[in-house]
């Protein structure tokens, strides 16, 4: 089994679905040779809920924000140098 990302993907015509994946797949399939997808997960609650319909599942922190509020960037100054 290998994994790729879908860079970009076309609606469904006539039973077929043009992709467009981030790297080759060695060794490349035959033609007429039929491949298997799977949806993928980027990990997140909204789509773990919206595309999967799984939320219940989730086991990450939806609601941790993504930059620690308890730290405090101190402010930079110009002054200074060698003392």
């Amino acid at each position: 089994m290998q994994r790729r990302a879908v860079l970009v993907n076309s609606p469904a015509v006539a039973g077929a679905i043009y992709l467009n994946i981030d790297r080759d797949v060695l060794p490349l399939p035959g033609h007429g040779v039929a491949v298997v997808l799977y949806p993928g997960c980027d990990l997140s609650a909204s789509t773990c809920a919206d595309k999967f319909g799984n939320y219940l599942n989730f086991g990450g922190h939806p609601l941790m924000p993504i930059a620690n509020p308890s730290m405090v960037r101190p402010s930079q100054s110009n002054a200074g140098g060698k003392k």
